[in-house]
């Protein structure tokens, strides 16, 4: 047993512990290798983090499917121990782990340390730049669109009519979509239409998949959109890169080495409703000035059949006139 659990002040969080906590705030869940991804500290230290943490009730853990890793999520407690804004706290279930999963390694995925050409070694983003479904959703706009008969108000979100991607982040002002597309759609036309809709507000968007008819899919809507706004990446790719990462984390913690940890997770971004993400130009109708259309269009007053005849006839281009050389030639001919 811990040796908090008998302290009269219960647990006391340290920095790695807080980073676990807004880590496990942000998705679904998180696997313990994510997490040490995130954090920078070797397997054996996280596991043994998540479990005090979740003998004091601040996160769950529990293995939903078998010969998978176990599931961490936080609770109630958890965030108010942490010091979080409150949200809603729905363990997962067994129907969505694949996707949590997937949308779990994506997010990873592009946190991870990447070699440039000039050798040096930058996170493309950090775990907390990205803006989770999770995320927006806890800060969704609603509307009152009437009241029920016991005057109990019904409410709608303001971004009901606009497609829920799995994630974005923001990189020098502009937004990112992340996609997580596991199984096909039941048509094509529902893949694209959801891209063409990320292409309103998101400069790009990232898609992951996880069968070759959803590769299918993605191709055929990345030939119409551009393969500059829509990138397809391999979810196998993915789960490549994090086995190597996980691989290349340190034996040792940082406490003992000495060595700094190398922490993915940044600084928390505050995540905006999708509502409130501006509209891109192209996506934006140019105003018609209506005045000018009018005023070519619509007539002052009704001309007469003389007025109509000479306007058509000023109206029609004049006809080229015929060099008077080739007039000498025939006459000659």
């Amino acid at each position: 047993m811990a040796n908090f659990v008998n302290h009269k002040k219960g647990i006391v969080l340290s920095e790695t512990d807080k980073e676990l906590l807004s880590s496990l705030y942000k998705a679904d869940f998180l696997c313990d290798y994510h997490l040490s991804l995130i954090i920078g500290e070797n397997k054996r230290y996280v596991a043994k983090r998540l479990h005090d943490l979740a003998t004091a009730g601040l996160v769950g853990r529990k293995v939903l499917k078998a010969n998978c890793p176990a599931a961490n999520w936080i609770t109630k407690s958890g965030i108010s121990k942490a010091g979080l804004p409150p949200r809603n706290v729905r363990p997962p279930t067994l129907g969505r782990y694949e996707h949590s999963l997937g949308c779990a390694d994506m997010y990873v995925y592009f946190c991870l340390l990447r070699k440039f050409k000039d050798g040096s070694k930058k996170r493309f983003v950090h775990f907390g730049d990205i803006i989770s479904e999770r995320d927006f959703n806890a800060v969704r706009e609603l509307k009152e669109v009437g009241k029920k008969k016991n005057g109990q108000s019904i409410l709608k979100s303001l971004d009901f009519d606009i497609h829920h991607p799995d994630g974005y982040f923001v990189k020098n002002g502009k937004y990112y979509a992340l996609e997580f597309e596991r199984t096909p759609k039941s048509t094509y036309d529902k893949v694209r239409d959801n891209a063409l809709d990320n292409c309103k507000r998101f400069s790009k968007q990232f898609w992951v998949y996880d069968s070759k008819s959803v590769y299918n899919y993605l191709k055929k809507a990345q030939a119409e959109i551009g393969a500059d706004k829509l990138q397809i990446i391999d979810y196998k790719k993915v789960r490549e890169q994090l086995q190597r990462a996980v691989a290349n984390l340190p034996a040792v913690i940082s406490k003992k080495s000495g060595k700094p940890r190398q922490s993915a997770f940044g600084k928390m971004v505050e995540p905006t409703p999708l509502n409130r993400i501006p509209l891109l130009p192209s996506a934006v109708k140019a105003p018609v000035l209506e005045s000018r259309a009018k005023a070519t269009v619509t007539p002052t007053a009704k001309p007469s059949a003389t007025e109509q005849k000479s306007t058509v006839r000023t109206n029609k281009p004049l006809a080229p006139l015929k060099p008077k050389l080739k007039l000498e030639k025939r006459g000659r001919k």
